[in-house]
């Protein structure tokens, strides 16, 4: 009897062991790309891919996003940012019309999206949708939402609620990210965050948002708008307005969390990095 215990036990150390060593580190990037314009007025969807190559991401949400605009030379750039990247599967979701084409942002994944759907938020001054995807990592699935919420706190309140309301019956792991258009505290009284009401009194939408998820701390420098002072024209200074929120995940399963230098666009990439 105590020689069969042992070798149950010796027999379930094996599986964590096995499963430890199967897990894969798994990249997620939230990357507002400004449609690919460059400081200098160049459009560049490869300075994009480029970034995404080096830092060799997995799972890449995209907020601003141009599809087969004037203004980009009718490119559907997220298209073409995977085919640069080499990675096969992508979903685009739209905002609005736009200059011929549309604008909106998009989600490139190196494993397959099964399911997809466009979350409708509610109408402000810009048409707003969040984009969910369902990815399949190795059998398992995995939620990505990306957000880019609008610039007034009343406008991106609401659209906060909205998502937050869709996706709170669901029991699978959830990654939200992208470019909230609000600081940790909602307390930056600059151009880039504005609001109807005085930033330094108001702190009830991060509240609000980790009251039901949980909000993943930067390893680092934390501000991610403007990336660097050609960006910064009037120079009132940089904000943390990029965030990475987590559901039904383990925070234990997050290895890293952290901003990446570079200047392609007027936002720097967020890298979450997890253990799968």
């Amino acid at each position: 009897m105590f020689i069969k215990s042992i070798f149950v036990t010796f027999i379930v150390l094996l599986e964590c062991i096995s499963n430890i060593a199967s897990a894969e580190l798994i990249k997620i990037m939230s990357f507002n790309i400004h449609h690919s314009e460059q400081h200098d007025g160049t459009i560049s969807t490869a300075s994009i891919a480029d970034k995404i190559i080096t830092e060799r991401a997995d799972i890449i949400v995209l907020q601003e996003v141009d599809d087969k605009t004037k203004r980009t030379n009718n490119v559907d750039q997220l298209a073409q940012i995977a085919k640069l990247a080499n990675l096969k599967y992508y979903k685009f979701g739209a905002f609005f019309d736009y200059d011929g084409g549309q604008y909106g942002m998009g989600i490139i994944s190196r494993y397959p999206i099964i399911d997809s759907y466009n979350i409708p938020l509610p109408d402000g001054p810009e048409p707003r949708t969040s984009l969910m995807t369902t990815v399949n990592i190795n059998g398992k699935k995995l939620n990505v939402i990306g957000v880019h919420l609008y610039r007034s706190l009343e406008e991106r309140t609401l659209q906060a609620q909205a998502i937050v309301d869709y996706v709170k019956s669901s029991t699978l792991p959830l990654i939200v990210t992208g470019d909230f258009n609000t600081t940790p505290t909602n307390s930056s009284p600059t151009k880039y965050v504005n609001s109807t009401i005085d930033h330094g009194k108001d702190n009830t939408l991060m509240q609000y948002l980790t009251s039901h998820w949980t909000r993943l701390e930067k390893i680092g420098n934390k501000v991610s708008f403007p990336s660097g002072d050609m960006w910064d024209d009037d120079g009132e200074g940089q904000v943390e307005i990029d965030h990475t929120f987590i559901k039904n995940l383990d925070i234990n399963s997050v290895k890293a969390h952290y901003l990446i230098k570079g200047i392609v666009s007027d936002h720097r990439p967020l890298i979450t990095e997890i253990s799968w």
